[in-house]
């Protein structure tokens, strides 16, 4: 079903930590920053930017969020929660057969 009444930039900011926190063990905020290759002193700021939509990501950031979060861009994107979930369970099915960590995504 797809989220109404928000704004692209808030669908964004809501998969972005739907993301980081549903995978095993989550990821910090300034984990993120880092593995995005973020300096550690703003990592966590920045982040915390998105995710609040205070700032949105530009075209190459948002490619290095969705590899930093092990997420196709598109799932960062997705208004609709169904596909979201479909994307999920496409990923977890990968993963599980590749005999790699799981990504979970459900909030």
């Amino acid at each position: 079903m797809p989220i109404k009444g928000k704004s692209a930039t808030e669908i964004l900011a809501r998969r972005i930590q739907q993301a980081r926190l549903g995978g095993p063990d989550g990821l910090s905020q300034r984990a993120l920053g880092i593995e995005m290759g973020i300096p550690k002193e703003t990592a966590s700021t920045r982040v915390n930017r998105y995710e609040q939509g205070i700032h949105a990501p530009d075209a190459q950031t948002l490619l290095e969020l969705a590899a930093a979060l092990n997420v196709p861009p598109g799932f960062l994107l997705t208004a609709d929660d169904a596909l979201a979930g479909r994307m999920d369970a496409f990923l977890s099915s990968i993963y599980r057969s590749a005999g790699q960590a799981q990504v979970c995504l459900r909030s």
